[in-house]
């Protein structure tokens, strides 16, 4: 639906454009250019704001951290089915973790800074995966995602 918004329709090139990112990093190029280049962006953690959230929320950083991220918006399918979620947080639980739950408990910036402090990240392809895979060690499943079309950064 959005092709009549658009006003710059380009052909998709498969070989320089091999990643949905280039595609659209591309749209920000003349029409004529031949390259694309990708701007990374950097993800900065504030401190001060980190030491609060991890205070509030009774967090031990020195204690073994895993984050569960299994929501995402961009569509259901690539969010996690909740009845496997849920058996995740039994299985984990059985095994003498799960004992804090932030959901619903937490701002945005919170939640980056404190993503950012877990030692691992057990989520699905999301937008909260992308912030977790700058610093923290990820486990993602994927969905209805191409891992070579739509790879995480």
């Amino acid at each position: 639906m959005h092709y009549g918004l658009l006003n710059d329709i380009r052909p998709l090139d498969k070989e320089l454009l091999d990643q949905i990112v280039k595609h659209f990093s591309y749209l920000g190029f003349a029409r004529s250019s031949d390259e694309c280049r990708i701007y990374y962006p950097k993800l900065y953690i504030d401190a001060d704001n980190t030491q609060r959230c991890l205070a509030e929320s009774g967090l031990d950083p020195d204690r073994f951290t895993m984050a569960l991220l299994p929501g995402a918006e961009y569509v259901p399918a690539k969010q996690w089915p909740v009845d496997h979620c849920a058996d995740l947080v039994r299985q984990i639980d059985q095994a003498g973790g799960a004992d804090s739950n932030l959901c619903s408990n937490t701002q945005i910036a919170g939640a980056v800074d404190l993503i950012t402090q877990a030692d691992l990240a057990v989520t699905n392809n999301s937008g909260l995966m992308h912030v977790a895979a700058v610093k923290t060690r990820v486990i993602a499943i994927y969905g209805s995602s191409s891992p070579n079309f739509t790879p995480p950064l």
